[in-house]
């Protein structure tokens, strides 16, 4: 999924100097909110099933107040291959202490396709909001042309993601264009980053999730305003 080129996107800009940065301690506060996500996977290949681990990100979502965190937001895209459900999928983030924090996660509510590639998950063990970092989100607010956003994941390549172990994030790159409901940047991401998440540099909050790209120069997103419903009222309260 991730390395579909779409004809409708603006012809890629070659990037001659590597535009992210590895999250650190005077990284913006809130990409401390995407952790990862570890899922189990079967697929058939030449007629054999291969059994995989498949590696995204996800966002920890702010609960209401006084309430552990419980919540994430990733790519439905992320789970496609998950057929066998008693295989748990692993949701993990780094404490506002450093700890590494791992909790089993199950399906709420998901877009339950690549037309609207959206999933959000409940932790088993919620996280109370005094150790962990969650991102509030930004409702009703549709990013347009221009928009300048912070994109965050753990982009598995060899590089500044050292194979997924680092979050990443390109600051200030912007939004380049719209088709359908979906939002194209110009931010870099790589596959390991789907499921993460987009902020505005304005307000903190979260825009949206990552869904995929070009790894060159152009990434596109699902914004949260396209969640509506019940799971509309879960992310905003």
């Amino acid at each position: 999924m991730w390395l579909c080129i779409l004809p409708w996107l603006l012809p890629a800009i070659l990037v001659t100097a590597e535009p992210r940065q590895q999250v650190s301690a005077t990284s913006p506060p809130m990409l401390m909110s995407v952790g990862r996500l570890l899922v189990p996977g079967r697929r058939i290949e030449n007629g054999y099933p291969r059994h995989y681990r498949e590696s995204c990100s996800a966002t920890l979502l702010a609960p209401v107040d006084g309430e552990p965190a419980s919540l994430i937001l990733t790519a439905w895209h992320c789970i496609e291959y998950h057929t066998d459900l008693t295989d748990d999928i692993t949701f993990v983030i780094e404490s506002t202490a450093g700890e590494r924090l791992e909790s089993r996660v199950k399906t709420v509510s998901s877009g339950g396709g690549m037309h609207a590639d959206w999933l959000i998950m409940r932790l088993e063990e919620p996280l109370p909001t005094a150790t962990v970092t969650a991102a509030n989100v930004a409702q009703d607010v549709v990013p347009g042309i221009g928009s300048r956003i912070i994109m965050a994941g753990y982009s598995r390549d060899e590089g500044l993601g050292e194979a997924g172990q680092v979050l990443t994030f390109h600051r200030n790159c912007r939004v380049v264009a719209r088709s359908d409901e979906d939002i194209a940047t110009d931010c870099l991401a790589y596959r390991g980053a789907s499921g993460g998440a987009v902020f505005s540099i304005a307000s903190g909050r979260l825009l949206g999730v990552i869904s995929r790209g070009d790894s060159l120069a152009q990434s596109i997103f699902v914004p949260v305003s396209r969640i509506g419903g019940r799971a509309g009222r879960l992310l905003f309260h």
